[in-house]
């Protein structure tokens, strides 16, 4: 990962990647997952698969690039997902989706 925009791709499970710039979701016309049973926890994001992750551990993992290649990449900071339904309650990512509860991401 060399750019911030890495930090919001999600990669469904049928392999469609979606990103900032190819986003084509609102909160009135969601992502549909690709597979019947499928569930947040199928999405492949950078918060894996826990709902945080510092910023020095996508580093000590080999996950962030270093552009120079002078291997000296620092970082500090956290990167937190939540998952909401529509009235503010929140979505674990074992279960099952219901496309009328489930219509945004924070």
């Amino acid at each position: 990962m060399t750019k911030t925009d890495d930090l919001l791709t999600i990669k469904l499970s049928n392999g469609r990647t979606f990103t900032p710039q190819n986003n084509p979701s609102s909160s009135t016309v969601p992502i549909e997952l690709p597979n019947i049973g499928d569930t947040l926890a199928n999405i492949d994001m950078i918060v894996q698969p826990a709902d945080s992750v510092s910023l020095n551990d996508l580093v000590t993992q080999g996950k962030w690039g270093d552009d120079d290649g002078d291997n000296q990449v620092t970082a500090m900071g956290n990167i937190s997902v939540s998952f909401m339904d529509k009235n503010g309650n929140t979505v674990s990512r074992r279960d099952a989706l219901d496309i009328c509860k489930v219509d945004r991401l924070h």
